[in-house]
Formats: C-alpha cells, structure tokens, sequence
C-alpha cells in the first residue's frame, strides 16, 4: 500500500535509514509509519542503539538476529529470512555457520529437563524418594566425565537428570557435540546461546549464567554482553510487526470493496 507522508514521516523514514539500513524498510515499517509515527520514531532510536556501538561485528549481530527469530519460543519467519539473506548476501555468512546457529538455537528444548527436574526432585524427596543420595553408576559417572570434558561444566541438577534418565542424557550429549560444527569460534557460540536463552520468550536464567561465565572466560567483554541484550530486548516490536499485516489485510479490504461500489 502507497502512504503519502508528511515531512515529519519523511524524516522518520529517513532516520530509519540511516539507523536500521534501508534494506530493513519494507510494507510493514510503512504502515506502522503512517498510523503511528512516534512509534515508528521511537522505535528506529531505541533498535540503532547497539548499531551505533558497533561492540560486535555485523555478521554476528545478524547471526543473533536469526536465532532468536527462529527460536521455537518465537518463531518470527519474516524477521529471520530477512536477517538470513542480509547476512548471507550482504556480510558473508555462510551455510555453516547458519547451520550451527540454527543447531544451537535448537538447544533451547532443554530447559523442559533443566527446570522440570529439579521440581520433580524435589516433589519426589517429599514422597519419600531422596534423588540425591543415590550414587552414580559406573556407566553415569562416564557419561558425567565425558560432559565435563566436552562442555567445561557441571551442575548440581544434572546429577538428577543423569540419574532419572542416561539414555536420554546421552543423547542430548551427543546432539549438543554434533551442533558444534567448527564454523563458529567458541566466543561467537556463546554469544549465540546467551542471546536464545536471554529471549523474553524463553528467559532461562540458569543457561544465561552459565553461557555468560563461559563467554567471559573466552574473551568477551561485558559492553559486548550488554549488546547482546540489547539486540535481543527489541524482540518486542514484533507484537506490531506481526499484528500490523493483519491491519494491512482489513484495509485493502476495505480497498477492493470501496472500488467495487
């Protein structure tokens, strides 16, 4: 739909531009613009923040960008496809390192067993059934080694996951070493994590401390942690950029049946 714009839309538009980049703009910044400009406005300022630091690079602001569009808590296609091809045609990432961000991103399934075990433990020990005395097998503390090995940490709640389930565990095991492909360095990675799990759609703080204590032994600075959530805090808007079609729908309805009279 065609919006005819007064100057101040024109110099919001423009702000845009220069902020986000004009290969953002597209049909829905557009309607957002014509029925709410202070919002539009408001929002261009407050998503160019971390743009204008300019603390990581912009491939890897673009490869958090997809993983937390494309989480299974979010789920937000336009907003990915539009990160993906940026980053693929504009900055260079490649078909592997997406893969991973993709593989990590998936990840996020996991807090079904990192929150939900510890409550049944706990629910269990009032039952009379005491998780945390038993000891480990033999099979378990190999599984428990070759975690520790791998992944660098341990914690007190994945001995009852361990305990309750080793197949399973195994098999999480297995598919976190899979993810790891190499097309990523190990900072990138976590920053990747600590972006998936800081989402207002997931918010798993256990994960955030976790991958946060392992990105600054990597290198990472805390300016470039507080990008990070700054990239990720903006995820919001998307209660408007996805409702606004919608809007758009009804009035090119409203269109077609004003022509036909």
């Amino acid at each position: 739909m065609e919006y005819q714009y007064d100057e101040k839309q024109l110099r919001i538009r423009q702000q845009f531009y220069d902020d986000r980049g004009k290969w953002k703009w597209n049909d829905t910044w557009a309607t957002i613009l014509a029925l709410n400009p202070d919002i539009m406005s408001a929002y261009s300022s407050m998503s160019s923040v971390p743009h204008k630091k300019g603390r990581l690079s912009l491939k890897v602001k673009e490869l958090i960008y997809v993983a937390i569009d494309n989480a299974i808590t979010h789920y937000y296609t336009p907003g990915m496809v539009s990160h993906l091809k940026h980053g693929m045609n504009d900055l260079g990432a490649t078909k592997e390192e997406l893969m991973e961000v993709f593989a990590i991103t998936s990840t996020i399934g996991t807090p079904t067993y990192t929150v939900g075990v510890p409550i049944l433990r706990e629910a269990l020990k009032r039952k009379g059934t005491d998780i945390a005395a038993w000891k480990l097998t033999e099979q378990q503390e190999e599984l428990k080694e070759r975690w520790i090995r791998e992944n660098g940490f341990w914690s007190y709640d994945m001995d009852s996951i361990l305990k309750l389930d080793p197949e399973m565990f195994e098999g999480y095991m297995d598919y976190v070493a899979a993810s790891a492909n190499g097309a990523l360095d190990p900072r990138t990675r976590e920053l990747v994590y600590i972006a998936v799990n800081a989402s207002p759609t997931a918010l798993n703080t256990g994960s955030m401390e976790l991958h946060i204590q392992k990105a600054l032994d990597l290198g990472a600075t805390a300016d470039e942690i507080m990008e990070v959530f700054e990239l990720v805090a903006c995820l919001g808007v998307h209660s408007v950029t996805v409702g606004i079609p919608a809007v758009n729908e009804v009035l090119r309805e409203r269109e077609e049946e004003n022509h036909g009279k």
